[in-house]
């Protein structure tokens, strides 16, 4: 409630900053800190990992657009000896994206990425043993390659490795060894391994079962939503007598979707209840209900910062100190003059013991490296209403961006939406600027880049209110994400409202990204078109006429997904009904079949790939517009039109639709 958060402010208005300049934590990086840099030195491999990762990922997600630009300098670098790039050659070779289908040579680039100690490439190779792809089925010829994969750090290695000493095919039978591999895995984030390590427990193949330790193993997993771990979950709380949370998890995992799962499940349910009361049931029954799987947004605060037990304090006590008192004070409740105990009680909202460290010295603006974070900015990631309203009152500087992403407190306070902190950082005079130099692309951070608007818009329930009051406060609607998106493109399945302000206030509705695509070809390809926004940008000048023949042209996705109101708005806007497609091979989306290819890059029509797909609504709305059903192409010695594919096809609504014309 607005109310409350004013009355915190209020309530501070009686604080006055102490004037002197004193570092009261010196020089030297808290115990926090060199714990978290150490992390992060240890891990930096982990850190190169992932990025290459991302960096295959973003490939992947182009060549599925057809825009397959890339593949020959991939090729390139390959055939020079680039590991990276020959790891990511064999899988393209693989999927055959970009490139004919072939695993036996997509295996061949794995392992020659694999002999330059490539620990992913080790994992795949591994794969394609144990599966058989590319290459005969044997697990003895994997295990090697799965053994160099794990022990390069590759996480996948490591949970190959554990089931194969587990199952012991090709590889001598040791769940000891396969354990403590597990244990490695989900310390790097895995989650299967949890489940894995969960199971090894609670089955006794490491001696006794061990529910409790089957328990704490997969819980994480439980609560990510992980249906294996629910169940694992679900008989090790059986068995310690935690009959509500065993009937929550068991409940979840019934109810999967994973029908061995959801058997095992509901059987071990059924003989539990009887052994409840009623109130057990009730709650049990309430706490699945209220459950929620753990996602990337519950990640956003990107890692916690140093945790210290703090006692509570009587905050009005606090101001009247001097700052030799609150000094002494800190020393009497047993609490040292650290960093980490600062930052820990403005993210617990500890008021008492934060205004003590800062009549004794502390810095409103002070950094908890490396992540650059303020005071502010983790109260504000907390939801710490005490202490972020102190903050504001004592003129803490509210524009300090994190180091390694560039968000700032505004930006925290909307991505939690926590509509009072938006306004009263907005009152503080927060800017909503985008900071230039963050990016995904130059950090390798997913978060780096994300303005205070990206972060209003990207929600389909954005608030055209908050939306405007940004603008208002240094926003742009010109501003420009990771791979060229636009807010156009963000705002694309968003509010209507949200939309039409970005149009009015200047955002471009023919700006491209990095793929040549522009906001109608985001607005086509949701799965649900919202028409007020695709109607909004044709009105604003969107171009559907100057499309060339060689481009995915945003009426071909349109018919492809066919979208038969996207197809006659665009069509009514101007569209080409009859431009003839010429689509090189490199800009083909990669799930178009054969026939469609043929059209695509041989003057087919728009006609011709709505009759090939069957889209008969989509072919009425077509023709309506102007397009010739007879049109013909020649491919391959044989002679196509619209009218002989529904031939061809049998189906009568789209011979009706088509060859009836």
């Amino acid at each position: 409630m607005r109310w409350r958060l004013a009355f915190l402010l209020a309530l501070a208005t009686a604080i006055a900053s102490p004037a002197w300049a004193e570092n009261l934590f010196g020089n030297e990086p808290s115990e926090g800190e060199v714990a978290v840099i150490e992390e992060r030195g240890a891990t930096a491999e982990r850190g190169l990992r992932h990025l290459r990762k991302l960096e295959l990922l973003l490939h992947i997600e182009q060549m599925q657009r057809g825009d397959c630009g890339e593949a020959l300098a991939i090729e390139g670098k390959a055939k020079s000896g680039d590991a990276d790039a020959q790891w990511t050659l064999g899988q393209l070779q693989q999927a055959g994206l970009c490139f004919p289908k072939d695993p036996a040579s997509g295996l061949r680039w794995l392992q020659e990425a694999a002999k330059q100690g490539n620990a992913d490439a080790n994992h795949l190779v591994a794969v394609a043993h144990l599966r058989g792809d590319g290459t005969k089925k044997d697990p003895a010829t994997a295990y090697p390659f799965m053994r160099k994969a794990a022990e390069g750090g590759s996480p996948e290695g490591m949970i190959g490795l554990a089931l194969m000493l587990i199952d012991g095919k090709g590889a001598p039978h040791n769940p000891t060894e396969a354990a403590s591999w597990l244990e490695k895995a989900a310390n790097e984030g895995e989650i299967e391994a949890n489940a894995r390590l969960g199971w090894l427990h609670l089955s006794g193949d490491l001696g006794q079962p061990n529910p409790a330790q089957a328990l704490e193993w997969a819980r994480p997993a439980s609560e990510s939503g992980l249906p294996f771990a629910q169940l694992i979950s679900g008989l090790a709380a059986t068995m310690l007598g935690k009959k509500v949370e065993a009937h929550k998890w068991l409940n979840l995992a019934s109810a999967s979707g994973v029908e061995q799962v959801m058997n095992f499940a509901s059987e071990e349910r059924a003989k539990l209840e009887p052994t409840m009361t009623p109130g057990q049931l009730a709650e049990a029954r309430k706490q699945a209900s209220h459950w929620k799987p753990r996602t990337a947004a519950d990640d956003l605060k990107q890692g916690d910062p140093p945790r210290t037990k703090l006692p509570a304090y009587d905050a009005a006590k606090a101001l009247k100190f001097s700052p030799e008192t609150a000094r002494a004070e800190l020393a009497r409740i047993g609490v040292g003059i650290e960093k980490d105990a600062y930052f820990d009680a403005a993210r617990t909202d500890n008021l008492g013991i934060f205004v003590l460290f800062h009549r004794a010295g502390a810095d409103l603006d002070e950094r908890l490296w490396p992540m650059g974070w303020t005071p502010l900015y983790v109260a504000t990631d907390y939801g710490s209403e005490k202490v972020f309203a102190y903050l504001l009152r004592n003129k803490a500087s509210v524009d300090v961006p994190a180091a390694e992403t560039g968000m700032t407190p505004l930006v925290r306070a909307i991505g939690h939406k926590r509509p009072k902190m938006v306004a009263a950082l907005l009152d503080a005079g927060a800017s909503a600027k985008k900071l230039e130099g963050y990016s995904t692309e130059t950090t390798g951070n997913v978060l780096a880049g994300g303005s205070p608007l990206l972060y209003a818009i990207m929600f389909k329930d954005s608030d055209p209110i908050l939306v405007r009051r940004l603008l208002d406060a240094g926003g742009s609607a010109k501003e420009v994400y990771s791979q060229g998106k636009t807010t156009l493109m963000h705002a694309a399945e968003g509010n209507p409202q949200v939309f039409r302000l970005l149009l009015e206030r200047g955002a471009d509705p023919n700006a491209v990204d990095v793929f040549g695509e522009s906001v109608l070809h985001a607005l086509v390809a949701q799965n649900k078109v919202v028409i007020p926004n695709l109607k909004a940008a044709l009105a604003a000048g969107a171009q559907t006429r100057n499309w060339r023949s060689e481009q995915l042209t945003p009426l071909l996705r349109a018919v492809w997904s066919g979208n038969v109101e996207a197809t006659a708005a665009l069509l009514a806007a101007g569209a080409q009904a009859d431009l003839p497609m010429r689509l090189s091979k490199n800009h083909l989306p990669m799930n178009w079949g054969d026939r469609e290819r043929l059209l695509a890059m041989n003057g087919g029509t728009p006609l011709m790939l709505a009759a090939s797909l069957g889209h008969a609504a989509v072919a009425n709305v077509l023709i309506e517009a102007g397009a010739n059903p007879n049109t013909e192409i020649e491919v391959s010695g044989m002679r196509l039109s619209a009218s002989a594919i529904a031939n061809e096809s049998g189906n009568a609504v789209l011979m009706n639709a088509i060859a009836g014309r």
